[in-house]
C-alpha cells in the first residue's frame, strides 16, 4: 500500500483479486497468518454484514478490506467487544477526513455515514482455537457508486465517496489511511 507507515497493521498484505469474503478469508487462514495481516480484494462476492445482511463489492467501486488481530480480542467484562467496532469507525471518520475534507460520522453500532447517507459498515468477529483465537474487524466503503447505482439496487439511503466529494480517493490510498488511523488506536 502507498506510504503505509505502520510497525504491525498492513505488514503482511493479501490483495485478492476476488474473494467471497475478506472476513471469511482471514477467520478461516487466520491461525497460520501474522498479527496485523490485511486482506483487500478489488472483488468481494459474498460478503456480509450485521444480521446476515449481504454486502458484494462491484470490481473497482468499493473497498472491502479485513484485518487480523492476535490473540482474539475478546471481553473481559461486561461491554469491552463493543470497543473494536468503535474504534474501526473511528479510524474510517478519521481517514476519510483527512483524505478528502469532508465530515464523516458514526452511526452506533456498525456505519459510516456522509451527509446522513451510510457510506460504510463495519463488522468484527472472533474464531476461538486452542492458541487462544483471533478477531478479524472488517470495513467495506462505497467509493464511486452513482446515485443511479444505488436507486437500482433500492438504496436511497446509501452513499459513496465520491458522491460525497467529487476527487475520491483510490482503494489503495483509502485503505493505508484507514490502517494508519487504527493502529495506534
Amino acid at each position: 500500500l502507498p506510504a503505509l507507515n505502520t510497525s504491525e497493521l498492513g505488514r503482511n498484505l493479501l490483495l485478492l483479486s476476488e474473494v467471497d469474503s475478506t472476513n471469511r478469508y482471514l477467520k478461516d487462514n487466520g491461525g497460520e497468518l501474522p498479527h496485523g495481516t490485511v486482506c483487500c480484494t478489488d472483488r468481494q462476492t459474498a460478503g456480509k454484514g450485521r444480521r446476515g445482511r449481504e454486502w458484494n463489492v462491484p470490481p473497482g467501486r468499493s473497498l472491502a478490506l479485513s484485518v487480523l488481530f492476535k490473540p482474539a480480542v475478546l471481553p473481559r467484562q461486561e461491554g469491552e467487544a463493543s470497543l473494536l467496532p468503535l474504534l474501526c469507525g473511528l479510524a474510517v471518520s478519521g481517514a476519510l477526513e483527512a483524505l478528502t475534507g469532508a465530515a464523516f460520522r458514526i452511526k452506533w453500532p456498525n456505519d459510516i455515514v456522509c451527509s446522513g447517507k451510510k457510506l460504510g459498515g463495519i463488522l468484527c468477529e472472533s474464531r476461538l482455537d486452542r492458541s487462544g483465537g483471533y478477531t478479524v474487524a472488517g470495513i467495506g466503503i462505497n467509493l464511486c457508486q452513482t446515485r443511479e447505482d444505488f436507486r437500482r439496487l433500492g438504496l436511497d439511503h446509501a452513499t459513496s465517496l465520491a458522491l460525497c466529494r467529487p476527487a475520491a480517493p483510490s482503494p489503495a490510498q483509502t485503505a493505508a489511511a484507514f490502517i494508519e488511523e487504527l493502529e495506534p488506536l
